[in-house]
């Protein structure tokens, strides 16, 4: 085991004597046969540990013991007011994105409050019906 991530250097030598191994890795060698050489990316999924490795210096791994780890430089696609924290539940304040100074008189907390996606559908929708059932007259 890599001291980084979960990516072994010889997946076809691996034991099976637990459950069977799924291994989907491109290309092939040079002599038309499958093999997996230095540097080709690879998928590898067992019982216990999933790895997508793009090379020695770019893996992700998922494994039950160390939790997800990523190797190599890291790129996010979104803004980092889209960025979520606790499943939804923190998301960046952005104040602290704007520039503002904090000082110890007022300070600017780095996450703020918010509600996830998957449950702000319910809370609208309750507060849609209980709009609609005040203006109602059925009942009384």
């Amino acid at each position: 085991m890599s001291s980084s991530a979960y990516r072994p250097l010889d997946p076809e030598g691996l034991e099976t004597n637990e459950t069977t191994i799924k291994l989907l890795y491109a290309g092939t060698g040079s002599t038309g046969d499958a093999s997996l050489g230095p540097g080709k990316s690879y998928i590898l999924i067992k019982e216990d540990v999933l790895a997508l490795v793009a090379n020695q210096d770019n893996a992700i791994s998922v494994s039950q013991d160390v939790g997800v780890t990523l190797t190599g430089p890291i790129s996010l696609s979104a803004m980092p007011d889209q960025i979520t924290i606790g499943g939804g539940y923190w998301k960046i304040n952005p104040l602290v994105l704007s520039g503002l100074p904090s000082t110890t008189a007022t300070p600017i907390p780095w996450v703020i409050p918010t509600t996830p996606k998957l449950t702000k559908g319910s809370t609208e929708l309750f507060s849609a019906i209980s709009l609609l059932t005040s203006f109602s007259n059925i009942g009384s």
